[in-house]
């Protein structure tokens, strides 16, 4: 396949894989939102963060520095070796860590529905291992053909909905089928950038090797400073479902989760910028101000404003109710005001994640993530203590707001 280098057709092509995996996360979505009553659908939520929160804590966002390093040296070898080792390392910390949420969160699992909750996590952090080595190539389809497999793996719940088989519409089949998404992805990945694969089994022969373990603990430090930012983000989306779920009504909660879907959905375009931009990117070259990024801004104002007015004349009421049985209370479409102003903080904040990341400055974004966490939480607490669902979505915002600010400060000003 042909290797890309452009920031724009790289981000193209990785949205396009975007595209397809929201259009098979619709269903995986929706579907729950139908047929699951009472505390099935809190559960269901708060399940799938737990899930993207230990990805997180497995993987370590360990792609990115490998995508650097592999760019850097082109006899990388021994490089995939550490990293595939640091894998190793992490995934057995994230083994440990979903099964010990899930036992004092996740109550309505057995003990063995966790063990297959952890395994499935493993298979998962081990695909960043080689969507790194793709986009690293330049290998733009390759990468969005590993990431967007899954989603249509969950897609096809859509099956057993339309012909109404009920024994598959149920909590316990769609988190089955979370965990073979997440199992489909290992076996992609490892099809499509062949020969990497090999180098998860040769490293484990390294494991009592001091070099190779010295450099896969350094590549972990590495990993953790920049996985602050994504952990802190996870964190927080679940304490925010956590706490939702305690404060809203079963209507207003769906709604709250909904919008968190849609913007799980811009989330992925912002991975997209992001990652192009880490690709592409002049890696230790001090950048001059970017225009495009204050072009992004006035579009982004504009293009908020102008959905936020037209959502008046939206008729969401008629919508939710007639496909998910949902009322919509004045609440609600606050909620989903809120969120529109979410959208265009997070845009901002991945196209100077990428110029940042690209610098190397990893401790820089982990500064930045604490201090913005700290906001965030500021605002939990008092949306817990006011009953309020729309301050926990400003406490979101704000988290965005705030990591914007500091990354622009350390990548132009500094």
């Amino acid at each position: 396949m042909k290797k890309i280098r452009s920031i724009k057709r790289f981000t193209f092509i990785l949205s396009i894989g975007t595209v397809i995996s929201f259009l098979g996360r619709i269903p995986f979505r929706f579907i729950p939102l139908i047929v699951l009553a009472g505390k099935d659908y809190p559960i269901f939520s708060l399940t799938l963060q737990t899930f993207a929160l230990t990805i997180t804590m497995a993987g370590l966002t360990l792609h990115s520095p490998l995508t650097r390093e592999i760019r850097l040296n082109n006899t990388s070898k021994d490089i995939e070796m550490n990293f595939a080792l640091s894998y190793w390392i992490t995934n057995f910390i994230g083994f440990i860590f979903i099964f010990m949420m899930g036992f004092f969160y996740l109550k309505v699992f057995s003990i063995f529905q966790l063990l297959f909750f952890s395994i499935s996590i493993i298979f998962r952090s081990f695909m960043e291992f080689f969507i790194a080595n793709t986009r690293a190539r330049g290998y733009a389809v390759k990468s969005a053909l590993i990431t967007s497999i899954p989603a249509i793996i969950e897609g096809l719940i859509i099956i057993p909905f339309i012909f109404n088989i009920q024994i598959f519409l149920n909590l316990n089949f769609f988190i089955y089928l979370y965990c073979f998404s997440l199992i489909s992805s290992f076996i992609i990945g490892a099809i499509l950038s062949k020969p990497s694969w090999k180098y998860l089994f040769f490293s484990l022969q390294k494991l009592l090797n001091k070099e190779y373990l010295l450099n896969a603990v350094k590549n972990i430090k590495k990993g953790f400073l920049l996985s602050i930012n994504t952990l802190f983000h996870s964190i927080g989306n679940w304490l925010v479902v956590f706490l939702a779920i305690k404060i809203m009504t079963p209507d207003s909660f769906k709604i709250f989760d909904l919008s968190l879907f849609f913007v799980s959905f811009i989330a992925m375009f912002c991975s997209n910028l992001l990652i192009s931009t880490l690709s592409v990117s002049n890696v230790e070259e001090t950048p001059q101000k970017n225009k495009n990024m204050f072009y992004l801004i006035v579009v982004g104002i504009i293009i908020t404003f102008l959905i936020f007015f037209i959502l008046d004349f939206i008729p969401l009421e008629l919508i939710l109710y007639k496909f998910f049985n949902l009322y919509l209370s004045t609440d609600g479409k606050n909620i989903i005001r809120v969120f529109i102003f979410l959208i265009f903080s997070m845009v901002i904040v991945a196209f100077l994640g990428g110029k940042i990341q690209a610098l190397g400055r990893y401790k820089k974004i982990a500064f930045s993530s604490f201090l913005s966490f700290l906001g965030l939480l500021s605002f939990l607490i008092l949306g817990f203590f006011m009953n309020s669902g729309i301050m926990l979505i400003i406490g979101l915002l704000f988290f965005n707001l705030i990591e914007a600010i500091l990354y622009y400060y350390f990548i132009y000003l500094s």
